[in-house]
C-alpha cells in the first residue's frame, strides 16, 4: 500500500480541471516572506545544533538518527497541514459540496484537491528527488565498502571482519530507514490530512487534528520499533551471539523490517478508515492508484 499510494501521489490527475484549479491558484510567495522564512529556519537550526552539540560529540549515531526522524516528520507536518487546510478553505468558500458533484465523486474531488495542494509548491517533487538520490548515493557508497569485508568473511569467519562489517551494515540500514521513513511519512501525512477533513471543516480545528494525529502515529511507530527492535529482538538474539556471531548481522535487518512493517500497518489502517469515511468504491480506487482518474 505504501508504494501504491506513493506512486499515486507522485502521478496525480494533472489533466482534470479541478486539479488545475488548485494547482494554478497557489501563487508563489513574496520575496520578503521567503527571506523571513529562511532567516527563521536558519536561526532555529543554529539554536538546535547549539543545544545538541554536547550529545553530538559523545553519541553521534543517536543524534543523527533523531535529526533524520525530525526532518522527515517536519515535511510530513507541512503536507498534512497543507492538505487539511486546502480542503477546509474550499468548505469556507462554500464550493466543496459543489465540487463533490463532479463525475469523479466526493473521494475523487478530495484526492484531486489534496494532490494539487502538494504539487503546487514544487517542493514536493524537489524533496522527493533530493531524498531519493542522496539515499541512493549513500547506499551505493556503503554497499561498495561492504564488499571487502564480505569477501573476507567468505574466506574465514574472523571476528575482526565482523567488527568491520557491523557498523557498515548499520549505516546501510540507516540510509534505507531514512528513505523509507520519508516516503511513509509523506504517505501517512497525506492520508491523515484527507482524513482530518472528514471530521471537521474548521480551518483551525482541522489543522490541529491533522498535525496532531500525524505526530501521534509517527511517535507511536518509533516507540514500538524501539521496544520490539532494540529491546525484545536484542533479548531474543543475545543468547545465540556467542555461538553464532553472524547473528549480530541480522539485528539491523530485523529492526529495519519491523520499522517498515509497523509504518505499513499504520498506512493500511488509515487508508481503510479513509475509504469508510468516503464510502469509496473499489473499482474507482484502482483507477485512482494507477493515475487513471478522469
Amino acid at each position: 500500500m505504501t508504494w501504491k499510494l506513493w506512486y499515486a501521489l507522485r502521478n496525480p490527475p494533472y489533466n482534470t480541471p479541478l486539479f488545475q484549479r488548485i494547482y494554478r491558484s497557489n501563487n508563489p510567495q513574496g520575496r520578503l516572506r521567503r527571506i523571513l522564512q529562511i532567516s527563521l529556519a536558519y536561526l532555529f537550526t543554529c539554536l538546535v545544533f547549539t543545544l545538541i552539540w554536547p550529545a553530538l560529540t559523545t553519541n553521534f549515531a543517536f543524534v543523527a538518527l533523531m535529526i533524520i526522524a525530525a526532518s522527515n516528520n517536519l515535511f510530513g507536518i507541512i503536507w498534512a497541514n497543507r492538505i487539511a487546510v486546502t480542503l477546509a478553505r474550499e468548505n469556507e468558500l462554500q464550493t466543496f459540496d459543489l465540487l463533490c458533484l463532479i463525475p469523479m465523486g466526493r473521494f475523487g474531488a478530495v484526492w484531486s484537491l489534496s494532490t494539487a495542494s502538494l504539487h503546487a509548491t514544487h517542493m514536493f517533487r524537489s524533496m522527493g528527488f533530493l531524498v531519493r538520490w542522496l539515499s541512493i548515493g549513500f547506499i551505493t557508497t556503503l554497499g561498495i565498502a561492504l564488499l571487502i569485508p564480505l569477501l573476507l568473511l567468505t574466506q574465514a569467519q574472523d571476528m575482526e571482519v565482523l567488527i568491520l562489517l557491523h557498523p557498515l551494515l548499520y549505516a546501510v540500514t540507516l540510509a534505507l530507514a531514512f528513505y523509507v521513513d520519508y516516503i511513509q511519512a509523506v504517505v501517512t501525512a497525506s492520508v491523515i490530512g484527507m482524513l482530518a477533513s472528514t471530521y471537521t471543516m474548521n480551518t483551525v480545528n482541522v489543522r490541529i487534528l491533522a498535525v496532531g494525529n500525524f505526530l501521534l502515529l509517527q511517535v507511536s511507530v518509533y516507540l514500538v520499533t524501539l521496544i520490539m527492535g532494540f529491546i525484545l529482538a536484542e533479548s531474543i538474539f543475545s543468547p545465540y551471539i556467542r555461538d553464532l556471531p553472524l547473528i549480530t548481522l541480522l539485528l539491523p535487518i530485523v529492526r529495519l523490517t519491523i520499522f517498515y512493517l509497523l509504518h505499513e500497518a499504520v498506512i493500511v489502517l488509515s487508508w481503510r478508515l479513509l475509504l469508510q469515511r468516503f464510502n469509496g468504491h473499489i473499482q474507482s480506487l484502482q483507477h485512482l492508484l494507477t493515475g487513471d482518474l478522469q
